[in-house]
């Protein structure tokens, strides 16, 4: 037969490993909770052009990794300006693909080379609560 003191000890460690593991999973400060409010965009990048081939004909477009920057769109201003809301960087084995979460509104995304350099022209997009927009970032290649 168990004491109470050790049984106290006992239900006392089990219930801090316990709270531990829900603590643990909750995922506080690890996942992104999206509220109701929030839009989904979506794209990738790719880069499209470059020597033609004997048959004639432009290559594919081919996936990159760079950078997607998503910055406020400023109305009646065609420059970017401010600093950027989000960032994800792309991989070219991934499809060039990215997506992010974001609160509904206007934004400009443009493709960024790991120098920082804008690599591609910026793109407009229109975010709507529930609703997912698309973007494709275009590098051209001469």
């Amino acid at each position: 037969m168990i004491s109470k003191p050790t049984t106290r000890v006992l239900l006392l460690c089990v219930a801090s490993a316990l709270s531990i593991a829900l603590a643990g999973c909750s995922g506080a400060g690890r996942m992104a909770v999206r509220s109701p409010a929030s839009a989904q965009l979506s794209g990738f990048i790719v880069r499209v052009g470059g020597p033609v081939s004997p048959g004639g004909s432009q290559p594919n477009p081919v996936p990159v990794s760079a950078t997607a920057v998503v910055f406020h769109a400023t109305p009646g201003q065609a420059s970017i300006s401010g600093k950027p809301v989000a960032e994800v960087l792309t991989s070219g084995s991934a499809g060039g693909r990215f997506t992010l979460h974001l609160a509904p509104g206007g934004y400009v995304v443009v493709a960024e080379s790991p120098t920082g350099a804008r690599i591609s022209a910026s793109k407009r997009v229109s975010l709507i609560a529930g609703a997912t927009s698309s973007v494709t970032l275009i590098i051209p290649v001469p």
